[in-house]
């Protein structure tokens, strides 16, 4: 039985909720029922609600969105306690904006008995995971990102997460984050359906089962959600929409790996501040180098937050710039070098076939390398025979 509160004054509303929740084998019990809308409902009332242990809340907005602080209040105070909102029709920065406020359904009126009854029952869902939806986590996110076009950005993004999903056996997400005509999935030999664009636009309905749906899969295992097609800028997903974005998608995979391309001032910066893990790739090439350090400054002063690991990548150990020299130059260290094997990442991004497969490659150690790094130390690589081994132990 699911403890549910009504908040609401409509009697519509109210017919429609307690029709719900009397019906016969309702699994619903009313246990709280403010007679107000939700611009009306003082603090005290709220502070009833939030210590009454309900798991589901149905909120009318009435005429406008001002009711949306009751909302912003109960999901700071009770993250786990789902809320379905109804109220008038909105535009879309309106709907984005009771969404971010913490409502998992909004129901535009006229509302029918048939929506608020799916409307519950995709909240049930979410409340109850069945065997086949893993418990919400708090997954890691590490974004890949550099200061400069052609630094192999994709390559490296791609590879990661076939890496870590492989040391660390959990469930591993990649998202592209380009506007458009992003080559995420084409770099993993993939032609997909949807992309991220569609998880926006469907945002006000999502829950596990359907951001699955918008996912392409890797044969490794690895989700993929794509890059739009060509869109117009208008289109362009904005920084709060993809940070909503990302947050539910950490719930819902141990592992979010971020394509966050050339861009670390543009949209990508909001999801950088939201990273567990900053990859920040270049190339040992003078303008690299030059705009990799004005990116390090960004970094730098930002109290708690973990400074970005420098990933160096297409280096040549016969080249004028050392690594001595160029981390003098950055004034930082390399965390780590990606030899330089021209042919071998060409000839991968023709077949769609991340290098990181070619096991023995010396891409393939370096990337396993920067994927052991970010997993952490309670993840061990098993070496067997003279080849590297696809099973991997965790050690706990």
């Amino acid at each position: 039985m699911t403890n549910c509160a009504l908040i609401s004054s409509n009697d519509d509303f109210r017919r429609l909720v307690l029709g719900l929740v009397q019906a016969p084998n309702s699994q619903l019990k009313l246990a709280v029922d403010i007679q107000k809308g939700a611009a009306e409902v003082p603090r005290d009332a709220v502070a009833q609600l939030i210590s009454s242990e309900v798991r589901l809340a149905f909120v009318d907005l009435q005429s406008s969105i001002t009711g949306k602080r009751v909302l912003e209040a109960l999901s700071e105070e009770a993250p786990n306690l789902a809320l379905v909102a109804a109220g008038p029709e909105l535009p879309a920065h309106a709907l984005l904006a009771v969404i971010r406020a913490g409502a998992a359904e909004y129901l535009p009126r006229p509302i029918t008995a048939q929506e608020l009854s799916e409307a519950v029952h995709r909240i049930r869902r979410r409340l109850s995971p069945s065997s086949d939806e893993p418990k919400r986590v708090r997954g890691s996110v590490s974004a890949v990102f550099s200061a400069k076009g052609g630094t192999g950005v994709t390559t490296v993004a791609t590879s990661l997460a076939i890496a870590l999903q492989d040391i660390t056996q959990e469930d591993v997400l990649l998202v592209d984050l380009a506007p458009s005509l992003g080559t995420a999935a084409l770099h993993m030999g993939l032609q997909p359906r949807y992309s991220l664009l569609d998880v926006v636009q469907n945002f006000h309905r999502i829950d596990h089962e359907l951001l699955r749906s918008f996912l392409e899969v890797h044969g490794t295992g690895v989700s993929v959600l794509a890059s739009p097609p060509l869109a117009d800028d208008a289109d362009a997903p904005t920084p709060d929409q993809l940070l909503s974005v990302l947050r539910f998608c950490r719930r819902h995979f141990a592992r979010v790996v971020i394509d966050a391309g050339n861009h670390p001032l543009g949209a990508a910066r909001a999801i950088l501040s939201e990273a567990d893990h900053k990859v920040l790739v270049a190339t040992p090439e003078l303008p690299t180098l030059r705009n990799l350090r004005r990116v390090l400054e960004i970094f730098q002063g930002q109290n708690g937050r973990e400074p970005p690991r420098l990933v160096l990548n297409q280096f040549d150990e016969r080249s004028d710039l050392s690594l001595h020299v160029i981390e003098d130059a950055l004034g930082c260290t390399i965390a780590h070098t990606i030899e330089r094997d021209d042919v071998a990442v060409r000839e991968a991004v023709n077949l769609g076939k991340p290098p990181v497969l070619t096991r023995r490659s010396r891409f393939a150690k370096a990337l396993y390398g920067l994927a052991g790094d970010l997993a952490g130390p309670d993840y061990i690589r098993l070496e067997r025979d003279g080849f590297v081994s696809t099973m991997f132990r965790l050690f706990r």
